[in-house]
Protein backbone atom coordinates (compact mmCIF):
# COMPACT_ATOMS: atom_id res chain seq x y z
CA UNK A 1 0.00 0.00 0.00
CA UNK A 2 1.38 3.40 -1.02
CA UNK A 3 1.39 6.13 1.57
CA UNK A 4 1.12 9.73 0.36
CA UNK A 5 3.25 12.33 2.08
CA UNK A 6 1.73 15.61 3.17
CA UNK A 7 3.68 18.83 3.54
CA UNK A 8 2.47 21.82 5.52
CA UNK A 9 4.17 25.19 5.77
CA UNK A 10 3.84 27.04 9.07
CA UNK A 11 5.47 30.09 10.59
CA UNK A 12 7.26 30.06 13.95
CA UNK A 13 4.11 30.93 15.87
CA UNK A 14 2.12 27.98 14.51
CA UNK A 15 5.13 25.67 14.87
CA UNK A 16 5.44 26.51 18.56
CA UNK A 17 1.68 26.24 19.03
CA UNK A 18 1.70 22.72 17.57
CA UNK A 19 4.60 21.65 19.77
CA UNK A 20 3.10 23.09 22.94
CA UNK A 21 -0.33 21.62 22.22
CA UNK A 22 1.04 18.15 21.55
CA UNK A 23 3.28 18.32 24.60
CA UNK A 24 0.33 19.33 26.80
CA UNK A 25 -1.71 16.46 25.35
CA UNK A 26 1.18 14.06 26.01
CA UNK A 27 1.42 15.24 29.62
CA UNK A 28 -2.32 14.65 30.12
CA UNK A 29 -1.95 11.14 28.72
CA UNK A 30 0.92 10.47 31.12
CA UNK A 31 -1.17 11.68 34.07
CA UNK A 32 -3.92 9.24 33.05
CA UNK A 33 -1.41 6.36 32.58
CA UNK A 34 -2.28 6.05 28.89
CA UNK A 35 0.20 5.21 26.11
CA UNK A 36 1.97 8.12 24.45
CA UNK A 37 3.85 6.37 21.62
CA UNK A 38 1.83 7.93 18.79
CA UNK A 39 2.10 11.43 20.23
CA UNK A 40 5.83 10.89 20.80
CA UNK A 41 6.32 9.91 17.15
CA UNK A 42 4.41 12.98 15.97
CA UNK A 43 6.39 15.28 18.26
CA UNK A 44 9.66 13.87 16.94
CA UNK A 45 8.49 14.32 13.33
CA UNK A 46 7.68 17.95 13.99
CA UNK A 47 10.92 18.59 15.89
CA UNK A 48 13.03 17.00 13.14
CA UNK A 49 11.17 18.62 10.22
CA UNK A 50 13.48 20.65 7.99
CA UNK A 51 12.83 24.27 7.25
CA UNK A 52 11.97 25.22 3.68
CA UNK A 53 15.45 26.62 3.22
CA UNK A 54 17.08 23.35 4.33
CA UNK A 55 14.81 21.29 2.09
CA UNK A 56 15.74 23.29 -1.01
CA UNK A 57 19.43 22.99 -0.25
CA UNK A 58 19.15 19.20 0.12
CA UNK A 59 17.30 19.01 -3.21
CA UNK A 60 20.07 20.91 -4.99
CA UNK A 61 22.73 18.65 -3.49
CA UNK A 62 21.03 15.60 -5.00
CA UNK A 63 21.43 16.92 -8.53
Amino acid sequence: MRSDKRVIVVDDLLYNLMLNGLNDFRNKLLEQDQPTEDVDKLLLLILDAPTARERRRAYRDER
